[in-house]
């Protein structure tokens, strides 16, 4: 059970243990525009969807309410974990097709990462006259 809180919400590997009694196949998408996929989600498998978790977390300067993780709980064993960046597909053994069709769409919603500055430098600078 320490697993399955393990961080600051559940942790979805343990959490599809725990209700599916079988351990998942699992797909991670990193670089999503997850309010995107979010819609997307909750649009096109509404009827799928059996439960929805989420940890959230509220902006004072805005005065709004913002997801980190929604954890959509659906039929068939499978469950979709996202977090402000990336997703997580979880599902049950041979249900690969469901799963790289999932896959697929959404990728449709990658954002390109921001470039890496040439010139980062990362150190310190010595100053002699402390010796």
């Amino acid at each position: 059970m320490n697993a399955l809180f393990n961080g600051p919400y559940v942790g979805v590997a343990p959490l599809y243990a725990v209700l599916f009694d079988q351990i998942p196949n699992m797909i991670f998408i990193p670089e999503l525009e997850t309010t995107k996929v979010f819609t997307h989600m909750y649009d096109k498998y509404k009827a799928n969807i059996i439960d929805l978790y989420q940890h959230n977390y509220f902006h004072h300067k805005e005065k709004l309410l913002y997801f980190n993780i929604s954890i959509f709980v659906m039929k068939e064993n499978r469950l979709v974990e996202l977090t402000d960046s990336y997703a997580q597909i979880l599902y049950k053994p041979r249900d690969f097709d469901w799963a790289n069709d999932l896959t697929r769409e959404l990728v449709e919603f990658r954002v390109a990462p921001e470039p890496v500055k040439e010139n980062r430098i990362i150190g310190f600078a010595r100053n002699d006259d402390q010796n």
